[in-house]
């Protein structure tokens, strides 16, 4: 849109952080408004994890593991690794408000 020539824009940050027993990336609120800015956002992370990893967890909530692809795609949120992606854990997250934020562990 042309709002942002205006000022209107939202900002969102993204951490990376090593765990003793794995990773946390953490998603920030999203700062700032525009016309037609969404109340909730789901996201799907990207995370090269060198294949270790053996629980995703969001918050409190511990995210299914998939090992068929077609159910993985059909599920509205949970992870996925594709044998012919090795190292790279796919993870579906369930929605978050706009002006919320979310710890994903995954561990190994």
């Amino acid at each position: 849109s042309r709002g942002y020539a205006r000022g209107e824009y939202a900002e969102q940050t993204f951490t990376v952080s090593p765990t003793a027993t794995g990773v946390t990336v953490g998603i920030g609120p999203s700062v700032g408004s525009y016309a037609g800015k969404v109340d909730s956002r789901r996201y799907r992370l990207t995370v090269h994890d060198l294949g270790r990893t053996t629980q995703v967890v969001v918050g409190d909530t511990v995210l299914p593991r998939y090992d068929d692809p077609a159910a993985y795609a059909a599920a509205a949120t949970g992870w996925y690794r594709d044998p012919a992606r090795a190292g790279i854990a796919d993870i579906k997250l369930p929605a978050l408000a706009a002006d919320g934020s979310a710890a994903v562990t995954l561990t190994r």
